[in-house]
């Protein structure tokens, strides 16, 4: 093997190696995108929960439905 063709062989080693890293790096962007979202419908979710077990909240079914 000559010292251009090894040159070759490594450059398109190199080119190989930085296109996986770009796409892993594109993925963990996704995945971090797709974490804030849960983590900030998690917080909607317990909001709406505390806001539910309050005491003064109407939808706890304590209240006299309408036809009464």
């Amino acid at each position: 093997m000559t010292d251009s063709q090894r040159l070759e062989t490594l450059e398109l080693k190199c080119m190989d190696l930085e296109n996986t890293v770009q796409a892993l790096n594109d993925q963990l962007i996704q995945q971090y995108r797709d974490f804030q979202r849960v983590t900030q419908e998690i917080s909607r979710l317990e909001a709406k929960i505390d806001a539910s077990q309050s005491p003064d909240s109407t939808q706890g079914g304590h209240e006299v439905p309408p036809h009464y």
